[in-house]
Parts: C-alpha cells; structure tokens; sequence
C-alpha cells in the first residue's frame, strides 16, 4: 500500500503559455505493425524533458523552443528510434519501434564462484550511492495524470475507512474519489534538488474532469502527495531490498539473465526475477528500465544519463486493476514524466 500510495498520488501536468518564440509538437508511437504503442517514452535529451504516451500511444510537448531537437522514442523491448524535428516547420512527428534484437553471447570474466546474474546484481547494488554524492543541485518538474475508474460508493466499511482517514487528514480527499466514479487529475510541482535537500513549489492543480468545487480543490492541494520524495534513492533502495532478499536462501525468487542490447554505444543487461525486470547498464551499472508486470498491477519506469553514469528517472506508468473479493471492481492509472533543469555536477 505504501509504494501504491507513492506511486499514485505523485500526480502533475505542465502547462506553458505559447508565444512566438515556442512551439508544441505531437505525435503518435506504433510498432512495426503500426500497433499504437501505450505508455512509451518520446524524450528530448539537450532539454532533459520527456512525454509519455497515453492509451492511444499519442504524446505531446508543449511550447517547445523554437529550433531544431533530437527527439528519442524508447519502450521496454524495442529498438529506441531516433528524429531529428524542426519545430520551425513541424509540429508533428510520428515514431515507429521494431522490436529489440537480444543477444545472449556474453563473454566476461567473472570472480570464482560467481555466476553472471550475481556479477551483475553485485555490481548494481555496489555502485549504489545516494543521489547527493553523485549530484550537487537540479530543478525537476515533474508531470503525470491520474485516471481513476472505480465506483469507490460500493466499498464496505465506509465510516470506519473514512474515519481512519479523518484521522491521517485524508477525508476530505477520500470523499471527492467516492463522488466521481470516473477522474481524471492533472497537477503540477517544481522541486528543488541541493546537497540531498529538496525543496517544493506549491502544489498546482492544472486541470480536473469532471470539474470540482473550491472546496474539493482545496483539499488536494493542502497535501505535498509525496513530492518531496527522492526518487532515485527510493529506486536504488528498493533495488538493495531485493538483492539482499535474492542472497537469502528463503527467497522464492530466481534471478535469470535473459540477454543484453546496445543503445547509445552502451550494452545494456536484461536481468528478471519474480515480475520484476531490471535492464542494467554495464560499466557505469545503472539502471536503464525497470518493469514489474502481474495480473493486477503494471509498472514501467524509464532512466536517461543525464549526467556522465547517473541515470536519472524521465517516465513512468503504473496501472493498477482493482478486482479483489468484496471490492469495487475498476482501474487506476497513473503516468508522469520529468523535466530535468540546472543540473550541476560535484566537484571532484
């Protein structure tokens, strides 16, 4: 409930006036069956900014700069496709993805009594760092959309739910999901990133469908939805979790290499274990991508090097289907993309 909470309530849109001197760009991602390809990444590396694709695999930028920008558009099991767009001229461009050639001849030299999974998890979790040793200072927005589809009005137990609610200061908010079956939010927040202390702006609320009252908006915008989170050590500790649950002998968990691709001069290794896909990056061992997929839950995450080995978080998806006994059947969705400014590296 706790990484579910995390995932769902961090909910922002940005939105940018246009002038002459910006200009939006849109598009559409498919395979090579001409299959719209939901929840892929299309993202704009010299603006460290990125759009996630809806349902209909559409994205879009707003109020991009005038000029031209290499754009990549990447998912989990496909080739990254890269364009090069004159937002001069065009104001849209179209991507499509083959399916990613996987190699399993790996050749490298292990420590005795080690085999490659173990290497490459060892490495992983040994490069692992908080975030204010590898960086000095970053501004981050971040935006997402949280649809929810479920009829909360059919939950049993609702007085002693809200009351628990009431006393966690959630009330009002659990009220508003109970009175609109279907909602769609979207919201916005800058953070401030220095020395391992972050800083928010205040909470924007973009947009609402259906509209709600003041006293409705007021109430989501009271909370900080978990925006003052650090997502990059939250990744790498959860990461450390599951290495150190693999060691274990009780672990029912197996981990298995399933092979390695090239992107951007990097090979990058496809390491499985349970639902959870983790692609590492060899060398610097980052994480790449990293996917959990079950019957009820699907969560995606991109990573992009923003900075020389540090692999930051620019995307994200995660899809919850509700469908429990004595439950409400419906679904909640939530995507998100980061805007990356001011990065500046630490001194050495």
């Amino acid at each position: 409930m706790v990484v579910m909470k995390r995932l769902l309530l961090i909910i922002f849109i940005e939105v940018l006036c246009i002038s002459v001197y910006a200009q939006n760009l849109l598009g559409i991602v498919t395979n090579d069956k001409g299959t719209p390809m939901p929840y892929a990444t299309v993202y704009i590396e010299a603006l460290k900014q990125s759009a996630i694709c809806d349902a209909n695999g559409r994205y879009e930028f707003v109020a991009l700069p005038k000029g031209k920008h290499t754009l990549r558009a990447s998912f989990i099991g496909y080739h990254t496709a890269t364009m090069v767009v004159d937002t001069e001229t065009m104001t849209h461009a179209d991507f499509k993805l083959s399916e990613e050639v996987v190699s399993l001849n790996e050749f490298i030299v292990l420590p005795k009594g080690m085999d490659f999974c173990q290497y490459v998890m060892s490495q992983l979790d040994k490069n692992r760092k908080p975030l204010k040793k590898r960086l000095a200072s970053y501004d981050c927005r971040t935006t997402a959309t949280m649809e929810k589809s479920i009829d909360l009005s059919e939950l049993r137990k609702q007085r002693t739910i809200r009351f628990a609610l009431w006393v966690a200061g959630w009330a009002k908010n659990f009220d508003t999901f109970v009175k609109y079956k279907d909602l769609r939010m979207t919201m916005a927040e800058d953070v401030h990133f220095n020395k391992g202390t972050i800083t928010n702006s205040k909470l924007q609320i973009i947009s609402t469908i259906p509209k709600l009252t003041a006293s409705e908006l007021k109430s989501i915008g009271k909370k900080d939805w978990f925006l003052d989170d650090n997502s990059y050590d939250r990744f790498y500790d959860e990461m450390h979790k599951k290495i150190k649950a693999l060691q274990s002998k009780k672990s029912k968990y197996k981990l298995s290499f399933h092979g390695s691709y090239e992107e951007g001069g990097k090979t990058i290794y496809i390491m499985r274990y349970g639902h959870t896909q983790v692609d590492v990056v060899s060398g610097c061992w980052q994480i790449r991508r990293m996917r959990y997929k079950s019957n009820s839950r699907s969560i995606y995450f991109e990573f992009q090097e923003l900075s020389p080995g540090v692999f930051l978080p620019v995307s994200g998806h995660a899809e919850y289907d509700i469908n429990y006994t004595g439950y409400p059947k419906g679904t909640v969705k939530m995507s998100m993309s980061y805007k990356y400014r001011n990065i500046v590296k630490l001194k050495k």
